[in-house]
């Protein structure tokens, strides 16, 4: 025996409940899921990332004066030189 269902005998089937709703009640709320990774960019402030490569960067600031002492630049350094405030 198969039965189908269709809009117009749903609709007739609920006015012979008397319009009562065919949804039980809602249940309890469930647990929480597990935290998920933090990805590719880490904590915040933790890292700078470069865009091309996607390694990580440190960033150094100073005045030119400053900048010209560093003797050994890193290449994995970000170097913003600022003017000098008088």
């Amino acid at each position: 025996m198969n039965f189908t269902l269709t809009k117009e005998k749903n609709k007739d089937l609920l006015e012979q409940l008397g319009g009562a709703a065919l949804k039980g009640d809602t249940g309890a709320q469930g647990i929480q899921g597990v935290k998920g990774a933090t990805g590719l960019t880490g904590a915040n402030g933790d890292t700078i990332i470069d865009q091309r490569t996607q390694l990580a960067l440190k960033m150094w600031t100073g005045t030119q004066a400053e900048y010209d002492a560093v003797t050994t630049k890193d290449e994995n350094t970000l170097y913003l030189v600022k003017e000098a405030t008088l």
